[in-house]
């Protein structure tokens, strides 16, 4: 039987967890939408736009999906700095993701 780090760094394992530990915790899906949703997406306006959110789990956040190269963090050249955040061709491709996630969603809501 395969230990745990050997199953997960063993050739069977599910390709699906790779997106999964991306998109996985607390409001990422949420920023992650806003970004999609949004051409220059702002700290402030992220913040703003999902009232629940701490800046401190914000800054967490974005901080993790920039290392996972799913978006990158853009300075504009202002007093006192100023930075937008946007999808990189690897976060761009989660959008299908997002639309048939929605779609399985939207199919079995109302299911029990």
């Amino acid at each position: 039987m395969l230990k745990k780090d050997q199953y997960l760094n063993n050739q069977y394992k599910c390709s699906a967890r790779t997106v999964i530990s991306i998109i996985k915790g607390k409001w990422t899906l949420e920023i992650l939408s806003e970004i999609l949703n949004t051409e220059n997406a702002h700290y402030t306006t992220i913040l703003k736009n999902i009232p629940e959110l701490n800046p401190r789990s914000l800054a967490h956040n974005l901080k993790k999906l920039e290392h996972s190269n799913i978006i990158v963090k853009k300075s504009q050249n202002t007093n006192p700095p100023q930075y937008t955040y946007h999808l990189t061709e690897k976060g761009t491709e989660l959008r299908d993701i997002f639309n048939h996630m929605t779609l399985w969603a939207d199919k079995f809501d109302n299911v029990s």
